[in-house]
C-alpha cells in the first residue's frame, strides 16, 4: 500500500525570549500625558515535519534529491518588534484628544498545509501599522460628540524555505505513499496587503435613566493580494520509483501573475441606548445599518463563456447592505449581589471575504489551467477557470442568543450556568458549472464518476478534459451564499475560595452541525460537492462541522502557602475532544472524477481485507459499515493540556510589586499538525476495470495501515518560562 511513513526523528525543544519596556509622563502641567512601549521577542521552535521517504531514498537521491532534507524536524525561527504610544490632553470645557500609534514588524520560518494538510517550511515577512486619533467635546452638560479617524495597514509576504532540487523547477512535489513534499506550498509565492481607513462621529446623550448613543461613519478596506493557488505547478507521485519514472499527476496554471488590487467602501450608521429600568435592572438595545460597495466593475466579463451558458461570470452584485440589531440585559436581584441573571441577543454581519473577491478578479479568464496525468512531462493546456459569486452573494450574517445565571453560594462560592446559540448563514458553497451534467461511469459501490480515471502507478486521477461539459474551459466554480451553521452550547462552572485555596472547574458540552464543506480547504476546490445531481445523497454535506468540539473540560487552582503568602503555586488542566474527520482516499485518489484528489468520502466496505482490526479500532467503521462514510464520522483521540506555576512576590517596594513566575507549560501536551483520513489506497496488485458498455467502473482498493494515526511526528509542547512581572 506504499511506503511507510518514518516517524523516527522525535522534535527538539524549542528557546526563546521576550523583554521589553514602558514609560510615560505627565506634559504640560497634568493636563497631557505621554506613554510609549517597546518589545522584542525571538523564538526557535521545530516548524516544518519532513517525514523519511522509506524505501524510496536511494530512488530519489538518484535524482538529485538532498534525502537528508526530508528526515526528521527542521528549526524555525521567528523574531518580532513592536513599538507603540499614546499621547492624552484635556482641555478646559471638557474637552480631549487621544492619539495611538502602534508598529509592529516581524519575520517568521513556520508551518502551512501544503499538498496533504501538514506543515511544510514557509517564510513569511509581516508589517503592522495602526494610527488612531479620538476628540471628544461636550456640547451641552448631557450631550457629548466624539470624533474618531484611524488608519491600518498590514502586509505579508510569503515564500517557500529550503526547497530541494527535484528536476522539476520550483514546483511542489507530492509523495503519496510516504506522505513526504518537496518545496513548499502551492499557494506560493504570495503578497496579501490590507489598509483600512476609518472616520466616524457619534453624539451621546443623557438623560433620566437613559444613555443613547447616535451616529455613523465611512469604512474603506483596500485590497492587494498576489496569491494564486498551483502558479508554481503541483505533482503528486504514489511513490518514489513514480517520481523518478515521472509517472503521476500534474497541476499547474499558465497565465500572467495573480495580481488582484480593489476597494470595498461601506456606510455604516448606529443608534445604542442603554436604560436603567430599575435598581439593578439595566437594559441595552441597539441597531445598525451597514452600505458595502463591491468591486464588481472590476470582473472581466468572459464573453465565450457567456455565449455559451448564458451566464455573466461578471454579475457580482454591486453592493450589500445589512440591518443588525443588540438587544441583552444585566439584573442583578434586588442588589443583593446574590443572584445575577443576563441575557443578550444579537445580529452580527460580517465582510465578504476579500480572498473570494480576489480569487474571482483573477479567475476571470485570463489564468489557464494545465494538467497531465500518467507522463507528468507533457501537460495539456484546459482552458481558463473561472470563479462567478452569484448574482445574490451575500456577507454572513450571525445571530447569537445567550443567557445566564449566576448565584454566590454563601460567601465563598459562586455557581454560574450558562446557555448559548449561534446560527450563521449566507456562507460560501461551492458547485462546478462546467463538470459533465451526467456521469460517465458508476464505481462498484454506485458513486458517480464523471470523468475516465487514469491510474499512475500509485494514484488515480481523471484523465484532463475528460470530466468537463464545455472543454474550452476547466473548473468553472459558482459560489452562492447558501451555506448555514449552528452552533448550542451550555456550560457549567463553580468557582471556590477555601483559606488560602482559589479553585475554579467548568465543564462545556457543545454541538456544531452545518453544510460549510472544507471549510478549511488546501486548495479552493477541495470544497466542491463529492456527490453532485445525487438526490439520495444530496444532504450528505448537512452534519457535523469541521470545528465541532463537544466535550471541553478546565480545573484550576491556586495556592498561596500559609507560611509565605508572597509565594503561590498553582496548576491549570484543560481537555477537550479530538478533531472530527471524514474517511476518504486522501491525494490518492479522485474517486468521482471531478477533477479534485481529496473531497471524496470513502465506502465503508467490510470486505476488504484489512478492515476487521480497523472495525474493532474505530466505532465509526463499524456503525457505517456498508455505505459511504458520513461527513466527520470519525474523530481523533481527546486533547490535554497541563501547566504548573510558582509564583514569589517581593513586597515592600511601594505601589509596585515585583513578581517572579517560573511556569511549567504543557507539561503531557502533545500536538500533531495533521492525521492520516485515508481509509484505502489502491491495491498494488489489482487492475482497474472498465466497462463502458454497462458504464461501470471498479477501482482495486486496499486498507491503508496508517489511517487515522499522525502524519507527523507528535510533537512535545512542554516548555518552561521564566518570567518578572511588575504588578500596581
Amino acid at each position: 500500500g506504499g511506503e511507510a511513513l518514518s516517524l523516527d526523528e522525535a522534535p527538539a525543544g524549542f528557546v526563546g525570549w521576550r523583554g521589553g519596556a514602558s514609560g510615560g509622563r505627565s506634559l504640560a502641567g497634568d493636563s497631557a500625558h505621554a506613554w510609549g512601549f517597546a518589545e522584542a521577542a525571538h523564538r526557535e521552535v521545530p516548524v516544518a515535519f519532513w517525514p523519511t521517504a522509506a524505501g524510496g531514498g536511494e530512488e530519489l537521491a538518484a535524482r538529485g534529491v538532498d534525502v537528508s532534507s526530508l528526515v526528521g524536524v527542521q528549526p524555525g525561527a521567528t523574531d518580532r518588534v513592536n513599538l507603540g504610544g499614546t499621547f492624552d490632553w484635556l482641555f478646559a470645557g471638557g474637552r480631549s484628544l487621544g492619539v495611538v500609534a502602534l508598529y509592529g514588524q516581524g519575520e517568521a520560518d513556520h508551518g502551512t498545509g501544503g499538498l496533504f494538510n501538514r506543515a511544510v517550511p514557509v517564510t513569511t515577512d509581516a508589517r503592522d501599522l495602526f494610527v488612531a486619533a479620538t476628540a471628544a467635546a461636550e456640547l451641552a452638560p448631557d450631550i457629548g460628540l466624539r470624533i474618531r479617524a484611524s488608519f491600518g495597514q498590514s502586509r505579508r509576504e510569503r515564500a517557500a524555505r529550503d526547497g530541494v532540487e527535484t528536476g522539476l523547477g520550483d514546483a511542489v512535489v507530492g509523495l503519496v505513499g510516504s506522505g513526504a513534499q518537496l518545496n513548499g506550498d502551492p499557494w506560493l509565492p504570495a503578497t496579501l496587503e490590507r489598509s483600512d481607513f476609518t472616520g466616524q462621529a457619534a453624539l451621546d446623550v443623557r438623560g433620566g435613566d437613559h444613555r443613547v448613543k447616535v451616529g455613523g461613519g465611512l469604512q474603506l478596506r483596500s485590497h492587494d493580494r498576489s496569491a494564486l493557488h498551483g502558479q508554481t505547478g503541483s505533482y503528486i507521485f504514489g511513490e518514489a520509483a513514480d517520481f523518478g519514472a515521472r509517472r503521476g499527476a500534474f497541476y499547474g496554471v499558465d497565465g500572467p501573475v495573480a495580481d488582484a488590487s480593489f476597494s470595498v467602501p461601506e456606510l455604516f450608521a448606529f443608534g445604542q441606548d442603554a436604560w436603567r429600568v430599575a435598581p439593578g435592572l439595566d437594559v441595552t438595545t441597539g441597531i445598525r445599518y451597514a452600505h458595502e460597495a463591491l468591486p464588481s466593475d472590476d470582473v472581466v466579463p468572459n464573453a465565450r463563456w457567456e455565449e455559451l451558458t448564458g451566464i455573466d461570470n461578471a454579475a457580482l452584485p454591486a453592493s450589500a447592505s445589512a440591518v443588525t440589531l443588540v438587544a441583552g440585559f444585566d439584573w442583578d436581584v434586588q442588589e443583593r449581589h446574590q443572584w445575577l441573571v443576563r441575557g443578550a441577543v444579537a445580529m452580527q454581519a460580517g465582510d465578504v471575504a476579500p480572498e473570494l473577491l480576489a480569487e474571482a478578479l483573477i479567475h476571470d479568464g485570463r489564468v489557464e489551467a494545465t494538467a497531465a496525468v500518467g507522463d507528468v512531462t507533457a501537460p495539456v493546456a484546459l482552458g481558463p477557470r473561472l470563479t462567478i459569486l452569484s448574482p445574490g452573494f451575500e456577507a454572513p450574517l450571525t445571530t447569537r442568543a445567550a443567557f445566564g445565571v449566576s448565584r454566590a453560594l454563601g460567601s465563598t462560592t459562586v455557581l454560574h450556568l450558562d446557555a448559548a446559540l449561534r446560527r450563521t448563514t449566507n456562507l460560501p458553497a461551492r458547485t462546478d458549472l462546467n463538470l459533465a451534467p451526467r456521469p460517465a461511469f458508476r464505481d462498484q459501490y454506485g458513486r458517480p464518476v464523471f470523468g475516465n480515471l487514469t491510474r499512475a502507478g500509485g494514484i488515480l486521477h481523471v484523465e484532463p478534459g475528460s470530466n468537463r461539459r464545455f472543454s474550452e474551459f476547466e473548473a468553472v466554480s459558482a459560489l452562492a451564499s447558501s451555506a448555514m451553521s449552528t452552533w448550542w452550547g451550555v456550560t457549567a462552572a463553580l468557582e471556590k475560595r477555601y483559606g488560602h485555596l482559589r479553585g475554579v472547574a467548568s465543564y462545556t458540552y457543545s454541538k456544531t452541525e452545518d453544510d460549510w464543506t472544507a471549510a478549511g480547504a488546501a486548495a479552493p476546490l477541495d470544497a466542491l460537492p463529492p456527490f453532485p445531481g445525487e438526490d439520495a445523497l444530496d444532504d450528505w454535506a448537512d452534519g457535523t462541522s469541521d470545528f465541532d468540539v463537544p466535550h471541553r473540560f478546565t480545573l484550576a487552582a491556586e495556592l498561596s502557602l500559609p507560611f509565605a503568602e508572597a509565594v503561590s503555586v498553582g496548576g491549570f488542566w484543560r481537555m477537550e475532544s479530538g478533531r472530527p474527520f471524514t474517511p476518504g482516499f486522501g491525494r490518492a485518489i479522485d474517486a468521482n472524477g471531478d477533477g479534485v484528489a481529496g473531497n471524496d468520502p470513502a465506502f465503508i466496505d467490510p470486505d476488504i481485507a484489512g478492515m476487521d482490526a480497523l472495525q474493532e479500532e474505530w466505532e465509526c467503521l463499524r456503525t457505517g459499515a456498508g455505505r459511504f462514510a458520513e461527513r466527520n464520522a470519525c474523530r481523533t483521540g481527546a486533547r490535554s493540556l497541563l501547566d504548573a506555576w510558582l509564583a514569589v512576590r517581593v513586597p515592600g517596594l511601594g505601589a509596585v510589586t515585583p513578581e517572579l513566575r517560573i511556569e511549567a507549560l504543557g507539561l503531557d501536551a502533545e500536538g500533531a499538525d495533521a492525521y492520516d483520513t485515508a481509509l484505502f489506497l489502491l491495491d498494488p496488485a489489482g487492475e482497474v476495470t472498465v466497462d463502458a458498455e454497462a458504464g461501470l467502473i471498479e477501482v482495486p482498493l486496499a486498507v491503508n495501515p496508517r489511517f487515522g494515526t499522525a502524519l507527523t511526528p507528535p510533537r512535545e509542547l512542554s516548555r518552561l518560562r521564566i518570567s518578572l512581572r511588575m504588578v500596581f
